[in-house]
């Protein structure tokens, strides 16, 4: 699996990287006026192993290169 290091749709470098799973990552949402209501937003993220140090990065980002899965 890699890990593209860029921030745009541009692919600018591809790190190897360890894949650890897809998690949802979650933050309150604290409404600012009074008729709005406050909760939770939740997006899924990916976790990966770069360089020994664990890295939260967005789904787009991972691209696997086992051959496995749906295409392969």
């Amino acid at each position: 699996m890699t890990h593209d290091t860029s921030r745009s749709d541009e692919v600018i470098e591809e790190k190897p990287a360890l894949f650890y799973g897809v998690f949802q990552k979650a933050y309150p949402y604290k409404a600012l006026l009074v008729y709005e209501a406050s909760g939770q937003v939740s997006k899924p993220v990916a976790v990966v192993e770069i360089d020994r140090s664990l890295r939260e990065v967005d789904l787009s980002q991972v691209k696997f290169l086992d051959g496995g899965g749906a295409d392969g």
